[in-house]
């Protein structure tokens, strides 16, 4: 996969190259030297959109189904020495 570089303006000049080039990889498009966006193709965007991982469990916690969750863990049980340098 090849990552390309292309400003604003040759995008706006030769759309069809850079489509070429996202066909072969993602195109960072910048404007005034800072990337702006990328262009994709569809097959990559989809495989970026449909392929994510697990949430996270803040995710989950704040999502509105966290009612509906039971989450009953283990009583963890910890015991301390009584000197720390035995």
């Amino acid at each position: 996969m090849t990552k390309t570089t292309l400003t604003s303006q040759e995008v706006a000049r030769n759309f069809a190259m850079a489509r070429q080039a996202a066909e072969k990889g993602p195109v960072m498009i910048t404007t005034n030297g800072h990337p702006s966006h990328v262009l994709l193709t569809y097959a990559d965007y989809d495989r970026l959109v449909t392929n994510t991982p697990e949430p996270s469990l803040a995710t989950l916690f704040y999502s509105p189904e966290a009612a509906d969750v039971s989450f009953y863990p283990e009583r963890l049980e910890i015991k301390f020495r009584s000197d720390p340098f035995e």
